[in-house]
């Protein structure tokens, strides 16, 4: 058991680590159908000995090991993700770790994950605490039925449970578990984010090892001898082969998990009455040791890779190799795990904490070791103390904004106007931000008036309805039109968030005077004529408002239709697999010469390069120049000029809009002057958008947009 446990740790830690292999992470699944094969076989001994099942012992039970070791991780993670990367991202920690200790990790990530604007955030350094969850809220419902079972086939008190009892819950898990796959398998396709972290999708996992273990005693008794150990090696290569093939995108958790919770028991099932020695690769002495603290290395390592590693990449320099790196998190890890295992999970088992008067008075020897060891629990506290206090100390020395004598991002004043106080000349806007731009990039700290932004990616509120108007549902046209929607000339906006993230500026220039502005495009739904979703509800969700657009856009008949779209090459639902260029190119041309048929002009924005994810790459111990990304190392070019051959073939616009971002050479910073630039690794800034609109307004006059 101990062996799975260890082969399971190992390959999550492992594919968390390095990204390889690719599917380490079914691990989880491993974990699920032990822990259900455990568990079940726990409450049948404690019915056969006892005559009755103890939901209050049963509780106390998980509570003594599970609330120990999270606790401390629970806390030292909070502390460390201040400490390192500041409040922002820290009281969104904070607010995982309450999920995580109320066991609806698993929820709040679901929530997170299929949110537009937080799925592609940093990832939480908590989220393998969704597992947790799942198990827990399992096993609120999983005893019950146990006990109904019982209850309904057997009237005897005490003694094995007989046939009849374990076949009523074999049919209450069979039901449980075939209802959950079936779900699972809808929701893998139609929703598999929610899929994957879902406790209906997840139940027939810990079912399977539920139904090993009611069936345990016709398997110990029917199953050869001599087919054991085959049984056991394939279980472990079915197990093994899954760590290498299985993905997150065919199929997961159903039909993907099949494949690790099949070998998982088949392993079991081998082992049952007859312990498996000959399966070495998991009853050795190191695999027992890995496999007893399996729970402080899961706990621990998740944590360690995603705020730690950054840090040593920074003190170690960009030149450190990824092994050296990748070495160290490993070996943070084990360190971390080993002292949890024997200063916090042992001495709690050994204590009498959550246990009834009877057993405290059986466990005096256990109590009194467990009083021996306080002061080692102590020194563990006391160091989770000194490292959240070092780490403040980090931040306040090395990543507080600075002081007047620090050198910092200039804010450029705008030139002079004329003698005859005109306006500025044209292109003096784009002049005056691209001078912004490069002191950006020579800064060497966060400006005060950028930091607290840049930690948590704020910005400032859309105008109007316009953040409401890229919802599912299309609004009436007065609750997201910008100006006198009887003005002579009207503009439309279709796309995607991308659309939406231009509005502060568009709304300044063609929704007010003799404009109108009106609103269509939809967060999440590139505009082209190609379904690029391997998520069925958002595909028809697209195709359904892709229409809409082009309808209103017809019904309109505007002088300006502005397209803005993500430069993205999603699944294409019809291949089920990458879009390729050329695929998106002729989507691309065929949506813009629809729109030519019913607009005067039509004018393509291109999205911002993508870069770093501010929220991510901000810390309390790196300056600006870790936010810094470059044009050159994406693949933003070759999409641009593709769009701009098929936009001049067509007869449309095209405003590449690099220089509202970057400079000449392609490098872009989070922030210039006072503002940050993007909220994320893609959207801009309202507040940066309301600041460059004069270099929007140009850019548009320089192209020939008509009427500006």
């Amino acid at each position: 058991m101990q062996g799975l446990r260890a082969l399971a740790v190992v390959a999550v830690v492992v594919a968390h680590a390095t990204d390889r292999p690719s599917g380490g992470f079914t691990g989880v699944d491993v974990f699920f159908v032990v822990s259900g094969f455990l568990i079940t076989e726990l409450l049948v001994r404690e019915r056969a000995r006892t005559g009755t099942i103890s939901l209050s012992m049963f509780y106390r039970r998980r509570a003594r090991r599970i609330l120990p070791a999270a606790l401390v991780v629970l806390a030292a993670t909070v502390a460390a993700t201040f400490a390192l990367y500041g409040s922002g991202r820290g009281g969104v920690v904070l607010r995982d770790a309450a999920a995580s200790l109320g066991f609806v990790a698993n929820w709040r990530f679901a929530a997170t994950g299929t949110d537009y604007f937080t799925a592609d955030g940093p990832v939480s350094p908590l989220q393998h605490f969704w597992s947790l969850a799942v198990e827990e809220q399992f096993y609120v419902v999983w005893p019950l039925l146990v006990i109904g079972a019982v209850a309904l086939a057997t009237r005897r008190r005490r003694g094995e449970l007989g046939l009849r009892a374990r076949l009523y819950a074999g049919a209450a898990i069979a039901v449980v578990g075939g209802a959950s796959f079936a779900v699972a398998l809808v929701q893998s396709a139609s929703s598999p984010t929610v899929a994957y972290f879902s406790t209906a999708t997840r139940a027939w996992e810990l079912a399977l090892g539920a139904g090993l273990a009611l069936a345990a005693p016709a398997v110990g008794r029917h199953l050869p001898g001599w087919s054991r150990p085959a049984l056991g090696w394939a279980g472990v290569a079915v197990i093994v082969v899954g760590f290498a093939t299985v993905s997150e995108s065919a199929g997961f958790p159903a039909p993907g998990a099949l494949v690790p919770t099949l070998g998982t028991l088949l392993v079991l099932a081998a082992g049952i009455d007859h312990p498996q020695r000959s399966l070495v690769v998991l009853t050795n002495p190191v695999s027992r040791a890995v496999g007893d603290a399996s729970y402080s290395i899961y706990l621990w390592h998740f944590p360690v890779v995603v705020l730690f590693a950054p840090y040593l990449r920074f003190l170690l320099g960009d030149a450190a190799p990824e092994a050296l790196v990748t070495t160290l998190v490993l070996l943070v890890t084990a360190v971390l795990s080993a002292v949890s295992h024997r200063l916090v999970e042992q001495p709690v088992l050994r204590s009498s904490w959550l246990l009834p008067s009877t057993d405290r008075r059986r466990s005096g020897r256990r109590a009194a070791a467990s009083r021996r060891s306080r002061p080692l629990v102590v020194a563990v506290a006391a160091t989770v103390a000194v490292l959240a206090v070092t780490g403040t100390a980090i931040a306040s020395s090395g990543g507080a904004p600075a002081d007047s004598a620090a050198p910092t991002a200039a804010v450029v004043p705008a030139p002079p106007e004329g003698e005859g106080g005109g306006a500025p000349e044209a292109g003096a806007a784009q002049a005056q931000l691209t001078a912004e731009i490069s002191a950006a990039l020579d800064a060497e700290s966060w400006p005060e008036a950028v930091a607290p932004a840049a930690e948590s990616g704020r910005e400032g509120a859309a105008p109007g309805n316009a953040g409401r108007c890229g919802s599912v549902t299309l609004l009436p046209a007065a609750e997201c039109t910008f100006g006198d929607p009887d003005a002579p000339r009207r503009a439309v906006l279709v796309g995607d968030s991308i659309a939406q993230a231009y509005v502060p500026a568009l709304a300044e220039i063609v929704g007010t005077g003799e404009w109108s502005l009106r609103i269509v495009s939809m967060y999440a739904c590139p505009f082209v004529d190609l379904e690029l979703s391997d998520d069925a509800a958002r595909a028809a969700a697209c195709r359904d408002r892709r229409e809409t657009e082009y309808r209103v856009v017809e019904e309109t008949r505007p002088d300006v239709v502005f397209v803005g779209n993500t430069f993205t090459r999603e699944v294409d639902a019809a291949t089920g697999r990458q879009a390729t260029l050329g695929a998106w190119s002729g989507a691309f041309r065929s949506m813009l010469e629809r729109l030519g048929a019913s607009a005067g002009q039509t004018v393509v924005l291109s999205p911002p390069p993508a870069g770093s994810d501010v929220r991510e790459c901000f810390s309390q111990f790196a300056g600006p120049e870790a936010c810094v990304s470059r044009v050159s190392a994406s693949s933003w070019p070759s999409m641009a000029q593709d769009q701009v051959a098929t936009a001049e073939a067509v007869g449309a616009v095209f405003v590449d809009v690099r220089p509202w971002f970057c400079d000449a050479q392609g490098s872009c910073p989070a922030f210039a002057g006072d503002t940050l630039t993007k909220k994320d690794a893609l959207h801009p800034t309202s507040d940066w958008m309301r600041k460059i609109t004069p270099v929007v307004r140009e850019a548009l006059v320089a192209e020939g947009v008509v009427g500006l």
